[in-house]
């Protein structure tokens, strides 16, 4: 009997023991819970500022690229709320966990159409104003100012948007054109370019520098420099669309009779040009006979 009851003693302690432990869990699980809860309460007013964010950079891809604006409309329901406080990757894209990110639609041109800044300067000469255009290292344009429609046209085919900031003398550029129409010849044949352009029109625009100022070449010629002796034509279409002139000195490109053929900038300019390097071509009628023929 007295054992029975020693037992009885022994499993009433151990009883108050656990009971004891369990309510120290409790306590612990309630401390945990508020800890939570004041955690929760201080994720409420970020959660706010976020969904604030997210809509204000909302707002600038859409004014910036509206294809990629398509990248949020693509919510789909799941799980979890599509909110920027429980899954703020997937709010970004409006997109619930497990999904996959759309494909990305891109400019009809291939280029998001982010204005890409430029430098232009305006230099008088005997043959009209030159407008010469600067992308901060490299020259990228220049044309006569009567022709600057078609300068800006060619800009926006390569850059999608351009701004045209007014500057002197960018990179020394200007300083350089200035020498070459003082009578230096050579102060422009090493100048930076960035023509952009097709494979096939770089590689003609470039063979354009091999032609040495005081000589001249015809389309044949400089098609045969090129490994492809027959394409003469398509090189003469190259030169009509050469982005930089005298840099890239299409204007020593005769036809086959030593004739002067089509220049952008107008034959004028070109005889001009070449005079000025000291060419003479042989037929000096042929120059009115173009003029007269609009060509």
């Amino acid at each position: 009997m007295a054992q029975q009851f020693s037992l009885q003693r022994l499993l009433q302690s151990k009883l108050a023991q656990l009971f004891n432990e369990v309510a120290q869990q409790f306590s612990v699980l309630r401390s945990l819970f508020s800890e939570v809860a004041q955690l929760f309460s201080l994720l409420k007013p970020l959660q706010s500022k976020v969904a604030q964010q997210f809509n204000a950079c909302k707002g600038q891809i859409a004014n910036c690229a509206p294809q990629f604006l398509k990248l949020t409309q693509h919510c789909s329901p799941g799980p979890l709320p599509c909110t920027p406080a429980l899954n703020l990757f997937s709010a970004a894209f409006c997109l619930t966990p497990g999904s996959k990110i759309p494909a990305y639609t891109a400019h009809p041109a291939g280029r998001i159409p982010v204005p890409t800044e430029l430098w232009i300067d305006t230099l008088p000469s005997a043959i009209g104003d030159i407008l010469l255009v600067s992308d901060g290292a490299s020259l990228c344009a220049l044309d006569f100012a009567d022709y600057e429609t078609r300068l800006l046209t060619l800009l926006k085919k390569r850059f999608a948007a351009v701004t045209l900031t007014p500057s002197t003398n960018p990179q020394g550029f200007s300083d350089r054109l200035k020498a070459y129409l003082a009578g230096d010849l050579h102060s422009f044949d090493a100048v930076p370019v960035s023509p952009g352009g097709t494979a096939f029109q770089q590689q003609v625009w470039l063979a354009l520098r091999q032609i040495p100022a005081g000589t001249v070449a015809t389309y044949g010629e400089l098609a045969k420099t090129l490994g492809q002796p027959t394409a003469y034509r398509a090189v003469g279409m190259a030169n009509s669309l050469n982005p930089i002139a005298i840099a890239l000195p299409c204007h020593r490109v005769v036809g086959t009779k030593g004739q002067l053929t089509g220049y952008a900038g107008g034959l004028e300019r070109k005889q001009w040009l070449l005079h000025h390097e000291g060419v003479y071509l042989a037929n000096p009628g042929s120059i009115q006979q173009e003029l007269a023929l609009g060509l």
